[in-house]
């Protein structure tokens, strides 16, 4: 709509020019009524360039913007939490499977060493993987024990963020919405309202003008 305005603006003040450059350069022998009733459309053009700047429309454009930031800011805690609860469950998995894994290990470590034909995958990997057995497992565990607390020291703090936004979404909408309309209907009757007013006079002098012309005749 702004854009809009703004072209609409430019022409008129274009066609304005243009009216006003010819009329000096070249008068083309218009009389004295028709004269009368370019410069009333020429006034109207004038006294509505403020009007058509929108300021109306443009304040609620700002303040829709500002929710906008409002808006982002919710959308990049959502990605904190999101991320911070998706460490929690990937520590979590990855700790149940090296648990799972290293189990059959453990009971082999009363006196006999472990069967590799009869391992899975899984349990080489952590059997294979480090130089110390349980340290692979003590390095997860402490991984999960940060993940976990990172998502208990932010869950209240995410929460109660997220269930203020909650209350603040229905006043945004309406706001903006309520309030790109009024202005806009604003900006539409108080231009009509000038445009009006100066077709009446533009009509009445217009008629004057024929009824002239045709008194002459």
């Amino acid at each position: 709509i702004l854009c809009c305005m703004d072209k609409f603006r430019s022409l008129q003040n274009s066609l304005a020019s243009g009216v006003q450059d010819f009329l000096v350069m070249d008068a083309a022998g218009l009389d004295e009524p028709t004269l009368a009733l370019v410069r009333l459309c020429l006034t109207l053009f004038h006294d509505s360039e403020p009007l058509l700047k929108a300021d109306g429309i443009r304040g609620v454009t700002a303040a829709c913007e500002e929710v906008g930031v409002d808006c982002e800011r919710i959308r990049l805690l959502l990605c904190r939490r999101e991320e911070a609860y998706r460490e929690l469950r990937h520590y979590e998995d990855k700790l149940a499977w090296l648990e799972q894994a290293a189990a059959p290990q453990e009971r082999n470590h009363t006196g006999s060493h472990a069967n590799w034909h009869g391992e899975t995958d899984a349990q080489r990997l952590v059997h294979a993987g480090t130089a110390k057995p349980g340290c692979r497992l003590l390095r997860n565990r402490e991984k999960l024990v940060r993940a976990r607390s990172a998502v208990q020291d932010n869950h209240e703090e995410w929460e109660a963020e997220l269930t203020a936004f909650r209350k603040r979404r229905s006043t945004h909408a309406k706001d903006m919405l309520l309030g790109l309309f009024r202005e806009y209907l604003k900006q539409l009757a108080d231009w009509g309202h000038e445009a009006r007013a100066t077709a009446e006079d533009f009509d009445q002098e217009l008629q004057s003008s024929l009824e002239s012309d045709e008194a002459t005749c």
